[in-house]
């Protein structure tokens, strides 16, 4: 199988949509917190990647990514939830193809 640039964003774009309809039942005044809390962490688990062995790089920089990732999916259920978008596929189908994402009809 080979792997492309397009079926990773695809996977990547169905993990963010199936992660953020669990965000999707929490409330705005957990959401905005929780993603500040979490930013803070990332950036101090960032600036410990920078550590001087190999291993502590590697686990450092892996836990870096995996917050990032909960914050992009923080940030795409706030999106979800306060833009106009049609649904969910839409906007998905938009960003891939880089089209507008909003669309309104």
């Amino acid at each position: 199988m080979a792997y492309t640039i397009p079926g990773f964003l695809k996977t990547l774009t169905e993990w963010l949509v199936s992660v953020s309809r669990w965000f999707d039942g929490w409330d705005i005044t957990i959401l905005v917190p929780a993603l500040i809390i979490l930013t803070v962490i990332a950036g101090v688990t960032g600036r410990a990647a920078v550590g001087p062995r190999l291993w502590m790089q590697l686990v450092w920089g892996t836990v870096t990514v995996i917050l990032g990732l909960i914050e992009v999916a923080i940030i795409w259920t706030i999106i979800a939830r306060y833009l106009p978008v049609a649904d969910m596929g839409t906007l998905i189908q938009n960003m891939l193809q880089r089209k507008p994402l909003l669309v309104t009809e």
